[in-house]
Parts: structure tokens; C-alpha cells; sequence
């Protein structure tokens, strides 16, 4: 009884190593299938990490086109600062244009104080004033005109450069749109480095399950080897018990059936013994495809780190450029506020200019007025030295009658009453400068016939005095009163001059442009 139980026992024994060769079978053939899967699996990934790479390549492309349209961006703003440059180059010529206007007009005052000191020699000179004056007048509006040609010109180029700030404000647009469109893909390399990332996982968590299953084969193993150690133990037993019953020469048929037994057992061993070669075998050849699977794993991960490089690259040229692209909005807003700030002293150095044209205009129209009035002064005196001629003359004729008449103490007392007649020089001055000479004339015969009462009341008790005599003091008061009369006026047009070259320099001083 004992002998058919173990028997029993072992056919159970057995039947579940069977059963276990046919799970390790079908694991096998499950691990195959996982093989297969990630192979599939790796072709995928090398598809995308090619991908990838396409698309790593783009952004290369769309990095090196940014670069491109920023180092143009740099070329158009360093012609613009040229531009800007000759432009402030015109303003400084403009400048110093003006001031040698200033410095002319400067000198054509100090002329105008030099004819102002040689005012007294207007009788002769007074035509060449007047031409001089008309010409430096036209020099004044050929230059006036060539300012204003000069400002005509300074304002088209300000016009271009406001075409090119619009040309550069475009350009900066396309460039941002650049590099909008690169933030975009480098967002999606991103993406997709994440992706690969997730997979890579996946691929470590499925190459982590056959590890677990061989573990599981090795356990098996072992446990089946211990088993075979067991039947080889148990073959051992059985072969001493045949020696016995075969030396005890008992029951030939129990013998028979238990060298069969162990014939069959001996063979279930091989079988045993081939299978556990077999998983091993296995076991190597899963080893080997682990291996290969890592060596897969570690190129997939050196590859995630060179598109993560490329795109850490790629996001540190995106912020160079947007650094740049901030640079030159900072270039453009100075340059914008240095072409405000240039056509504000344009339009100032305009108002100036009318200014002063309008200065010069009011000045020239001043003196051409000045002019006219020494020219109609100089009429008056001239008329009056003819008055006071026709004066002397009559004055001389009648002396020479009353001579004729007279004795020496006549031509005593007509000398007193002569120097009491010129006396009063200042009531002449006053006469002269408030009324013509109408009224002068018609005032001069009361005084004729008062010098003659005077004579006759001093007619007695005076000596006589000689003819060439009386007409030489007459001479030398005729002289003497016209030197005075010339000097007078003289002295009043110096005065007006320095009047209006006073109120000049105090507009001058008050507004010193």
C-alpha cells in the first residue's frame, strides 16, 4: 500500500511539473509576444525621435532665419543712425549759418553806428546810402530764401526718416511674428520631449514585467530542481528496496511493475531534466533581449538629452533674440524722441527765422523812414539858408543905403543894434525847427524897421564907420548862424540814430534770437 501511494504521489509530482513546463510554455510565448510588442514599440520611437529630429531641424532653420532678419534689423538701424547723424550734421551747418547771419547782421549794425558817426557828410553820400541799403536788403531775402530752401530740404529728410522708423516698425513686427512662431515650436518640441519622456517610462515599466517574469522562471527553476533532486532521491530509495526484494527472491511481478515504474520515472527525469535546460536556455535568451532592450533604452534616453539640449539651445537663442528685439524698440524710442526733439528746433529755428525777417523788415522800413526825414530835413535847411541869404543880402543893401545917409556915431550905434539883434541865437533855433520858412521870411521885415527907429534915435553924437567894415561883420554873423543852424540839425538826426540804436540793443537784450 505504501508502494502504490507513493507512486501516487509521485505521478502527482509528476503531473505538476507537467503543468508547470505548460505555464512556462505559455509564458514564453507571452514574453515573445511582448518582444514582438516592443519592437513594435522601438520602431515607433525611432520614428518619432526621427521626427523629432526633422522638426529639431526646422527650428534650427527658423533660429538661423531670425538671426538673419536681426542682424538685417542691425544694418537698417545702423543706416538710420547715419542718416540721423548727416541730418544733425545739416542742423549744426544750419546753425552756424545762422550765426554767421547773426554776425553779419551783427556787422551791418556796427555799420549802421559807423554811417551813424559820419551822419554829417548825408549831402553827398546820401544816394549811396540809399543803394547800399537796397542791396543789403535783397542779400538779406537771397539769403532769407536760401534758409527757407535749407529748412524745405532738412523737412523731406525728416520725411524719409519717418518712412524708414515705419520700414524698421514693420521689420520689428514680421521678427516678433518670427519669434512668436519659434516659441511655438519650441513649445511643441516640448510637447513632444514629454511625450517621449511618458514613453520612455512605459518602456521601463514593460522591460520591469519580463524582469519580474523571469524571476518567477528562476524561482520555478529552482523549485524544479529541488523536485529532481527529490525523484533522484526518492529512485535512490526505490533501487535499494528492488535490491532487497530482489535478494529476498519474493514477488517477481511487484518487481517487474517497479522497474517499470522507475523506467518511467527515469524517463519523466530526462524530460524534466531537457525542460529545465530548455527554460534555461530561455532565461539566457530573455537575458539577452533584457540587455538589448537597455541598450535601446539608454540610446532613446541620450537622444531625449540632445533634444533637450537642442531645445534649451533653441529657448536660450529665443530670449537673445527677444533681448535684441528689446534693444532695438529702446534704439527706436530714442531715435523717435531725437526726431521729435530735431523737428521741435526745426520748428523753433523756423519761428525764429520769420522773427527775424519781421526784425529786419521793421528795422529796414525804420531806416528807409529815418532817410526820407533827414532827406526832407536837409530840404528845410536848405530852404532856410536860402531864406536867411535873401536875408543878409537885403539887410546888406540897406546898411549900405543907411551908410550912405549916416555918420560915424550912426555906424557905432548900428554895430550895438546889430549885436542886440543876433543876440538871442536860441530864439532863431526855435523859430527855425517850429515854423518854415514862409513864416520866418514874413517875420524878418518888423525887424528891419525897428533896426531903422534905432538908427535914427541914435543919429547924433556918433562917429562913422566905413562900409567894407559893417559888411564884414555882417559876413562873418551870416556865417556864424548857419554853421550853428547845420550843426543843430545835425546833432537832432544823431540823436534819433542813437534813439533807434538804443531800443535795438535793448530788443536784443530782451529777446536774443
Amino acid at each position: 500500500m505504501q508502494t502504490a501511494d507513493q507512486q501516487r504521489h509521485i505521478l502527482r509530482m509528476l503531473e505538476k511539473s507537467l503543468a508547470r513546463e505548460i505555464d512556462l510554455e505559455k509564458k514564453l510565448t507571452d514574453s515573445r509576444q511582448i518582444e514582438e510588442e516592443l519592437k513594435l514599440r522601438l520602431n515607433s520611437s525611432e520614428q518619432e525621435v526621427f521626427y523629432l529630429e526633422e522638426e529639431a531641424a526646422d527650428v534650427w532653420k527658423r533660429c538661423f532665419q531670425t538671426d538673419n532678419a536681426s542682424e538685417v534689423l542691425m544694418g537698417v538701424s545702423k543706416e538710420l543712425l547715419g542718416r540721423l547723424q548727416i541730418c544733425q550734421f545739416s542742423l549744426n551747418g544750419a546753425f552756424k549759418r545762422e550765426a554767421e547771419l547773426r554776425s553779419k547782421l551783427e556787422h551791418s549794425t556796427e555799420q549802421l553806428k559807423a554811417k551813424e558817426t559820419g551822419y554829417h557828410k548825408l549831402k553827398t553820400s546820401s544816394a549811396e546810402l540809399n543803394d547800399s541799403l537796397l542791396a543789403h536788403t535783397n542779400s538779406l531775402k537771397v539769403r532769407l530764401k536760401e534758409a527757407e530752401d535749407k529748412l524745405i530740404l532738412s523737412s523731406s529728410e525728416a520725411s524719409t526718416l519717418r518712412e524708414a522708423l515705419s520700414s524698421l516698425e514693420n521689420q520689428l513686427k514680421e521678427s516678433k511674428f518670427g519669434l512668436l512662431n519659434a516659441k511655438v515650436s519650441a513649445d511643441e518640441s516640448q510637447v513632444q520631449h514629454n511625450v517621449l519622456t511618458s514613453k520612455s517610462s512605459e518602456m521601463e515599466y514593460v522591460s520591469m514585467d519580463p524582469k519580474e517574469n523571469i524571476v518567477d522562471a528562476e524561482y520555478r527553476a529552482e523549485s524544479a530542481e529541488a523536485k529532481c533532486k527529490l525523484l533522484e532521491k526518492n529512485n535512490i530509495d526505490l533501487n535499494e528496496q528492488l535490491r532487497l526484494l530482489k535478494g529476498s527472491g519474493s514477488i517477481s511481478e511487484k518487481v517487474n511493475l517497479l522497474e517499470r515504474q522507475l523506467r518511467e520515472s527515469d524517463i519523466q527525469l530526462q524530460y524534466a531534466v531537457a525542460s529545465a535546460e530548455a527554460s534555461q536556455e530561455k532565461q539566457i535568451m530573455l537575458y539577452s533581449a533584457i540587455g538589448d532592450m537597455e541598450n535601446l533604452i539608454k540610446d532613446l534616453k541620450l537622444k531625449v538629452s540632445t533634444a533637450e539640449i537642442r531645445a534649451d539651445s533653441a529657448e536660450e537663442k529665443c530670449i537673445l533674440l527677444s533681448e535684441s528685439n528689446a534693444e532695438l524698440n529702446e534704439e527706436l524710442s530714442f531715435l523717435r524722441g531725437r526726431l521729435e526733439s530735431l523737428e521741435a528746433s526745426l520748428h523753433q529755428a523756423q519761428e525764429m527765422k520769420k522773427a527775424t525777417a519781421k526784425d529786419i523788415g521793421i528795422r529796414t522800413k525804420v531806416i528807409t523812414d529815418l532817410v526820407m526825414q533827414l532827406a526832407i530835413e536837409r530840404e528845410r535847411l536848405h530852404k532856410q539858408l536860402s531864406s536867411l541869404a535873401m536875408e543878409n543880402q537885403i539887410l546888406l543893401v540897406r546898411l549900405q543905403h543907411m551908410n550912405k545917409d549916416s555918420s560915424v556915431t550912426i555906424g557905432h550905434n548900428t554895430g550895438e543894434n546889430i549885436k542886440e539883434f543876433f543876440f538871442p541865437e536860441h530864439d532863431l533855433a526855435a523859430v527855425s525847427s517850429a515854423r518854415g520858412s514862409n513864416e520866418e521870411i514874413s517875420e524878418l521885415p518888423p525887424s528891419g524897421s525897428e533896426w531903422d527907429k534905432t538908427s535914427k534915435n541914435a543919429s547924433i553924437g556918433k562917429t562913422k564907420v566905413r562900409s567894407a567894415d559893417i559888411t564884414s561883420e555882417l559876413e562873418t554873423v551870416r556865417r556864424i548862424d548857419a554853421g550853428l543852424l547845420n550843426f543843430k540839425y545835425v546833432s537832432i538826426a544823431m540823436l534819433i540814430l542813437l534813439i533807434s540804436v538804443v531800443a535795438y540793443l535793448f530788443r536784443q537784450q530782451n529777446c536774443p534770437f
